[in-house]
């Protein structure tokens, strides 16, 4: 028999990275030109960016990430691209 983890609710789930996003925003200039986000994962923060930036290019090595930011992303938002 195999010993398998319990899934935990969805609300207590807990993103280290995104504890930083509010941190970050704080920091920008008003309206920054444009932004980048390396490493962005699932394109969390990226969207976040997108609503302070004219634009946020958004990459990751990883083309898992990408097709998961991607497919969590609204394109035309803003000027927001995702890439590999």
């Amino acid at each position: 028999m195999r010993f398998r983890f319990p899934r935990r609710p969805q609300a207590t789930y807990w993103d280290h990275n995104a504890q930083y996003h509010e941190f970050l925003l704080q920091r920008l200039p008003a309206r920054p030109g444009r932004a980048v986000d390396v490493g962005c994962g699932t394109g969390a923060f990226a969207r976040r960016l997108v609503q302070r930036a004219e634009a946020v290019d958004a990459v990751d090595v990883s083309p898992g990430m990408i097709a998961a930011a991607r497919a969590a992303t609204d394109f035309f938002v803003n000027g927001l691209n995702v890439d590999h």
